[in-house]
């Protein structure tokens, strides 16, 4: 049995895709004491307690833990706090990132107490190549809002057990940045600057009339692409097309969240 007196939602969420599905977990099991730790676009130092409870949703980048989130998750240490770990993948596979995750979390001082693999729209999926298009849908937030109910059940009623998630501890080669960035057209900007500040690298700026990308950092998450009101930003990079086209041919299959307690 755990006694916690404060819940704190962790995530990294480009897309919102990952933040909607905690947001929906946390429904069931945040108290009173409710904080929200949104590493997208800053990364703030804290210790949490062992009395806390904290649940750490994170994007999949090719089988692995989003590096960028990777990199600010290492900012949030625990203290023997009981945690809930979440991935959240494009519909293909969430291969060794929920054990990395798991790895991660013990490393920084949280204790691991269930764990899930929910489904989001890819990062580059499009109207022409949907790839688990509109997931988290609303079978998936109920899917979310039950693995929250059970959590909290388990924590009012049972002790810790050996948390085992799939995953090879030689961990699968991830992805990193790359030196090219989207593009622009600009005969459909209106300069409305909405990409600069959805970026989680903070790569893009306004200048001038026009807006710049810095090559070398982009994570290729595509927020800038998918909160274009005016479909203005786009990868005009061949490889990623084909990529997106591999994908949304052979992960047409509805995958359903994995549970693990």
């Amino acid at each position: 049995m755990h006694h916690t007196d404060s819940t704190h939602l962790i995530y990294f969420s480009p897309t919102n895709t990952s933040k909607s599905i905690g947001y929906s977990i946390a429904e069931e099991l945040a108290g009173p004491a409710f904080h929200r730790h949104d590493l997208t676009f800053a990364t703030a130092e804290e210790a949490l307690p062992a009395t806390a409870l904290a649940i750490i949703v994170v994007p999949v980048y090719a089988g692995r833990i989003a590096p960028l989130a990777r990199k600010r998750l290492e900012a949030i240490r625990g203290a023997g706090t009981p945690a809930v770990l979440v991935v959240v993948y494009g519909n293909r596979d969430f291969e060794d990132a929920l054990l990395e995750l798991q790895d991660l979390a013990q490393s920084q001082g949280f204790v691991p107490l269930a764990a899930a693999a929910f489904i989001g729209e890819h990062s580059y999926s499009t109207s022409n190549t949907p790839i688990g298009a509109g997931r988290p849908d609303e079978a998936d937030l109920l899917a979310a809002k039950e693995f929250g109910r059970e959590v909290a059940e388990r924590l009012a009623h049972s002790g810790d057990s050996a948390l085992q998630v799939p995953g090879n501890a030689e961990y699968r080669q991830g992805v990193g940045p790359v030196d090219y960035t989207p593009q622009v057209d600009s005969t459909l900007c209106n300069f409305c600057e909405t990409c600069t500040s959805v970026c989680p690298a903070g790569i893009i700026s306004a200048v001038e009339g026009k807006i710049l990308f810095e090559a070398g950092d982009c994570i290729r998450c595509c927020a800038c692409i998918k909160s274009c009101p005016t479909s203005a930003i786009s990868f005009a990079v061949p490889a990623l097309a084909e990529l997106a086209l591999k994908l949304h041919n052979n992960c047409r299959t509805r995958k359903e969240p994995r549970l693990f307690f």
